[in-house]
């Protein structure tokens, strides 16, 4: 019986599969992005902004490659949810959605920094046994030894937070700080 309710649960997956091959679920997944949605506001934003019009111009063209490449990758999507995608082709894939995950960051902290910048604070709590460095941008800004905090000045804007132990990356998060906001990043 047991085997029998197996066989019947697999043959109705397969038929709800088959049923929804016209939609791949990684397009589904992509459009809420959270990365995407985060360049595409701040985009949004340098283009409302006082910033001179050929940098406008600038951040419109890098974000309409972003969002052209995210096409590219919904219908790769298609291809690897259908089975179509043989040999490589699945590396590839992901190497392309890591590589274009980058490029969002890169895009929405270069965009950010076109934008009228104050100045804000970032403050990590080492929750570990271990002695932690607070990285802004990839570049070095405190150390918190374990158990203990440290703070770092930063401009307001879009940023990539890190919490590093030597070369481990313990934590991360990417942050859109207000001007005179102090934000806590808790690596855990």
């Amino acid at each position: 019986m047991r085997v029998r309710a197996t066989a019947i649960a697999v043959v109705l997956g397969l038929l709800w599969t088959l049923a929804n091959a016209h939609q791949p679920a990684s397009a589904t997944a992509q459009q809420q992005n959270p990365l995407f949605l985060q360049a595409q506001a701040i985009g949004e934003q340098v283009a409302s902004s006082s910033a001179p019009g050929d940098v406008k111009a600038g951040f419109a063209q890098r974000f309409e490659a972003l969002a052209a490449e995210q096409q590219n990758l919904w219908s790769l999507a298609g291809q690897v949810d259908s089975g179509q995608c043989a040999d490589t082709c699945l590396d590839d894939y992901n190497n392309r959605i890591v590589a274009w995950q980058d490029s969002l960051v890169q895009f929405a902290a270069e965009a950010s920094s076109a934008l009228p910048q104050g100045s804000a604070q970032v403050t990590m709590e080492n929750r570990t046994g271990q002695t932690l460095d607070l990285y802004i941008d990839n570049q070095q800004q405190c150390r918190a030894l374990m158990n203990l905090f440290c703070t770092s000045q930063t401009s307001s804007g879009f940023h990539l937070v890190i919490a590093r132990s030597g070369e481990l990356v313990v934590a991360a998060e990417s942050v859109n700080l207000q001007p005179g906001e102090s934000y806590t990043f808790a690596a855990q």
